[in-house]
């Protein structure tokens, strides 16, 4: 019987200890605006929604620009063996590309 006591002595003492709060973390009540924040902040197909409308936001602001030129540079019929105008046939050439996405070139 006095080992029983015990026992149940030992149990009611450590539930005690671990029911009671500790000092600073006494916590407010959540309010109903607090909670709606912590859901919406916390939601995986929220937070999804977002990098998606960020994400079409950013393909707006692409779309009404043009890709970036390009700056080309060539040389043909250079010979390897002899000085650069030993061959009539050497061409060097420098250029500007700019391509236009499909749909947009007339306008």
């Amino acid at each position: 019987m006095f080992r029983f006591c015990l026992g149940r002595l030992s149990g009611l003492l450590l539930g005690g200890v671990l029911l009671m709060p500790l000092p600073g973390m006494t916590a407010s009540p959540l309010t109903l605006d607090e909670a709606e924040r912590l859901a919406l902040e916390r939601d995986p197909a929220a937070l999804r929604h977002r990098e998606n409308a960020r994400a079409q936001e950013a393909a707006a602001d692409a779309a009404g620009r043009l890709p970036n030129l390009m700056l080309i540079g060539e040389a043909m019929s250079v010979p390897f063996d002899d000085a650069l105008d030993s061959d009539p046939m050497t061409q060097f050439s420098i250029g500007v590309r700019q391509s236009f996405p499909r749909g947009t070139a007339g306008a």
